[in-house]
């Protein structure tokens, strides 16, 4: 297994090299799949004439996926690495780096290095400092090192600024030009079925900085999915995780052949789903944009509103919250209507299927627009949070906003 002083010690040894011009490293969610806001930017990239001035690298955890992307992708401007030696290489030499998470740690952009950190969520669980449980450190640090922040609306906008408090400090430009990934959902052609497609995708749980999985989690999922498919025998039931679940389960050594495999991206599939459940996840803001229906099943509301918190109410939402299994059932019997329009015009007014072409356009061919606009910094500062606790992080940014006002 390697180290992570081995990690860091490639990376370091690579900074010391000249930068390789015109090369991407794509890293979408741990490097678990080719997915999401890069995903999205990618195959875009691939309809542009200068795709093949690019050389297209990106990171991919798992051998086997690996094999059968350089398969699928069999191109001689496209690579796909490990996210172990070569992951940090690439990390010091790559001229852009596309990246939905966070950095590594120990990354620091260089000068000539362009990063676009596109996030994925317009999240309706708390973030930053609104969410108690959790530190977001190296989240911040990752926004700060990025050159283009990708916002889908003026509510992530705010987040960046309020809830990270990049304002007044992040040094780039924050790009308010729309999801890239709901491009995919837009452009995705609906193929005639024998049964329509009902997906239940929950989102992941924890009570620390990370995720937790359990056994019964996993059997809460699963009878889940087997009582909506007894209950509903018109539909064919998906379940959909969450990566970091998925990841979980799998190292747990529960059976995952039940779930939707996590290397088909979610936006893609989106367009060919009849119906949602979902419970805490961003991914009915994607699902609005297919107009069709969409229903809460906030089964554990109380706990995890405590623990994590959400931003929005249930009357906020687009479409039926049940808290059991009983009320989910007669809601998704009632077929009731739900108008997304005011709720699209307030969170979805940019995505019109091109925000990936807007992305590269201003990151890559450094066209500029009036979308992309900058987070006024007053001052550069080195915010070094390797050992400080949550109470500590917080109590510095307030005191980095005030010197700032």
């Amino acid at each position: 297994m390697i180290t992570e002083e081995t990690l860091i010690t490639t990376y370091l040894h690579n900074r010391k090299t000249p930068i390789q011009p015109k090369s991407i490293l794509y890293h979408s969610h741990y490097g678990n799949a080719m997915s999401c806001n890069p995903y999205a930017i990618f195959k875009t990239f691939m309809q542009e004439p200068n795709f093949n001035e690019f050389v297209h690298i990106w990171t991919i955890r798992d051998e086997t996926l690996r094999t059968e992307l350089k398969n699928t992708y069999s191109l001689p401007n496209v690579k796909f690495v490990d996210r172990d030696l070569d992951y940090a290489k690439y990390l010091a030499i790559a001229e852009y780096i596309v990246e939905n998470v966070s950095f590594p740690h120990y990354f620091a952009k260089r000068t000539e290095q362009t990063t676009i950190h596109t996030w994925h969520s317009i999240t309706v669980k708390t973030l930053g400092v609104d969410d108690n449980r959790y530190n977001s450190k190296n989240t911040v640090r990752s926004f700060l090192n990025a050159d283009y922040i990708i916002s889908p609306n003026d509510f992530m906008t705010n987040i960046y600024k309020n809830s990270y408090q990049l304002g007044g400090i992040y040094p780039g430009k924050v790009l308010e030009i729309g999801y890239p990934r709901n491009d995919l959902t837009l452009r995705g052609s609906v193929e005639v079925k024998a049964k329509k497609t009902l997906l239940y995708a929950p989102t992941w749980r924890g009570t620390g900085a990370t995720a937790t999985a359990t056994e019964d989690n996993y059997n809460f999922i699963k009878e889940t999915k087997e009582r909506l498919a007894c209950e509903f025998e018109e539909y064919n039931v998906l379940v959909r995780l969450h990566n970091l679940s998925y990841k979980l389960f799998e190292n747990l050594g529960y059976d995952l052949s039940i779930f939707v495999a996590p290397t088909i991206d979610a936006n893609e599939m989106l367009s060919q789903i009849d119906m949602l459940i979902t419970d805490y996840s961003s991914i009915y803001m994607d699902f609005m944009l297919t107009d069709r229906p969409i229903y809460f099943y906030w089964y554990d509301y109380d706990e995890y509103n405590a623990v994590r918190g959400v931003y929005f109410k249930p009357d906020e939402l687009p479409g039926e919250v049940s808290y059991s299994m009983e009320e989910l059932f007669r809601h998704l019997k009632q077929h009731k209507t739900v108008d997304y329009a005011k709720l699209k015009q307030k969170y979805l007014y940019n995505e019109d299927g091109f925000a990936s072409k807007r992305c590269i356009d201003i990151a890559f061919n450094k066209m500029a627009k009036e979308s992309a606009f900058e987070v006024a910094q007053k001052k550069k500062l080195l915010l070094d949070f390797s050992n400080s606790d949550l109470e500590e992080y917080r109590q510095y940014y307030r005191n980095v906003k005030t010197i700032r006002l």
